[in-house]
């Protein structure tokens, strides 16, 4: 794990938070992604998934973010990864049915872009203890 902390602080930046650069988006997810491909596997599946909560999928922002995602993971070989998405649309309630599918669905990896940052944490603290990864995008949550 030293080696992914190593190359994960590549492409972030401290200021209080950590945040991702933009412009290094694309090697973070790639980074990110082969992480959660090489990791071990909680459950006997051949097959890896990551569940991605946005607020608005008509934003630009996230449209962009969501392709990239989509992209990385086509380009990794010999790896079966399905990307399930889903929009919040800034409800919490909402957002947090959705990382509770995420967890039935037993994802290996949450992305979210959190409805908001101290509420989602009940839910975040759930993720992290049935084994599943979260990282938060764009806006930061707590747990």
């Amino acid at each position: 794990m030293a080696l992914f902390e190593r190359l994960l602080q590549r492409f972030l930046v401290q200021r209080g938070s950590w945040k991702i650069k933009v412009s290094c988006m694309r090697e973070f997810l790639l980074l990110l992604l082969v992480s959660v491909a090489l990791a071990p596997r909680a459950y006997a599946s051949s097959d890896y998934s990551i569940g991605v909560s946005v607020a608005d999928l008509t934003n630009p922002y996230f449209v962009k973010m969501i392709k990239s995602i989509k992209s990385e993971v086509a380009e990794l070989p010999n790896k079966s990864i399905d990307v399930i998405v889903r929009s919040s649309a800034y409800d919490l309630d909402r957002q947090i049915q959705q990382i509770e599918s995420f967890i039935d669905k037993k994802v290996d990896l949450i992305m979210l872009v959190a409805s908001d940052e101290l509420a989602i944490a009940p839910a975040v603290i759930r993720a992290q203890r049935a084994g599943i990864r979260v990282i938060a995008v764009d806006v930061r949550a707590s747990g």
